[in-house]
């Protein structure tokens, strides 16, 4: 369970320091999910938004001994990963501080999940 866990968990970070990581970091306060001009960065906000919500029930019910739910997240991760790696280049300049914040503050939430 434990190294399952980790693994999930190493996953994420990587993802989301890989995502924040293409834009300069700012923190952002909210739930509420943007859109975009180009409607495949919505889509990815939206998937992302919905990862986010997943990965912190899926800490919970981890903590509590049930693993179903992190075992499905891990099959999800790669899909997640190549939909991010494409939609890098789709932000456009000015909508770009408003895709990192976003992205900052699916990152908070689940860092204050995992307290």
């Amino acid at each position: 369970m434990k190294k399952m866990y980790y693994t999930l968990r190493t996953v994420c970070l990587v993802f989301t320091l890989m995502v924040t990581g293409s834009f300069v970091t700012s923190r952002a306060l909210g739930d509420d999910v943007p859109t975009f001009s180009d409607p495949d960065v919505t889509n990815f906000a939206k998937t992302y938004s919905d990862f986010v919500n997943d990965y912190i029930d899926a800490y919970k019910a981890a903590k509590a001994g049930d693993n179903s739910k992190i075992t499905a997240l891990q099959a999800k991760a790669p899909q997640l990963q190549a939909q991010a790696a494409q939609v890098t280049g789709k932000v456009k300049p000015e909508e770009s501080s408003k895709f990192q914040t976003f992205v900052a503050a699916c990152s908070q939430k689940m860092l204050d999940a995992m307290k």
